[in-house]
């Protein structure tokens, strides 16, 4: 099985208040897998939150832009207390077979951690054979 569309976290830089999408899994990738865990920051000082949000690819690429990409879920992470800007968020990840896809975001200072699930676009081997062998027998006129 393979995903049909990248996956990501919609992020804030930090220096421009612009947000982005940070792409964890992209079209093709075999599933199931864990990507590599995102250590990610607050960006403000006296943060008391952070909104973890799942994005899938709407477009023919990736694009780090939000409104180029579908918003699947969202989830908050309150902490314990208001942090520093630069304090440190984890974010794990899991992708089953079925294209289950499983976020947990922790708060390392304060163990609170928050997790979130969406089921996301995926081909199956089938799928993707007959894929192949559709764009295979394209031909091109001129």
């Amino acid at each position: 099985n393979v995903l049909a569309r990248g996956l990501g976290v919609k992020f804030v830089d930090g220096e421009t208040q612009d947000p982005y999408i940070h792409f964890f899994a992209h079209a093709n990738d075999t599933i199931p897998c864990e990507p590599d865990a995102i250590d990610a920051q607050t960006v403000a000082d006296h943060q008391s939150h952070v909104v973890l949000s799942l994005y899938e690819q709407a477009g023919e690429q990736e694009s780090v832009s939000p409104e180029d990409n579908r918003e699947l879920k969202s989830v908050e992470l309150p902490f314990a207390k208001p942090m520093p800007k630069n304090s440190p968020v984890r974010i794990l990840i899991t992708i089953t077979t079925e294209g289950l896809v499983r976020l947990k975001a922790e708060d390392p200072e304060s163990g609170n951690s928050v997790e979130l699930e969406a089921t996301v676009s995926h081909l199956n081997e089938q799928q993707v054979e007959e894929a192949t062998n559709q764009v295979a027998s394209l031909s091109l006129r001129s």
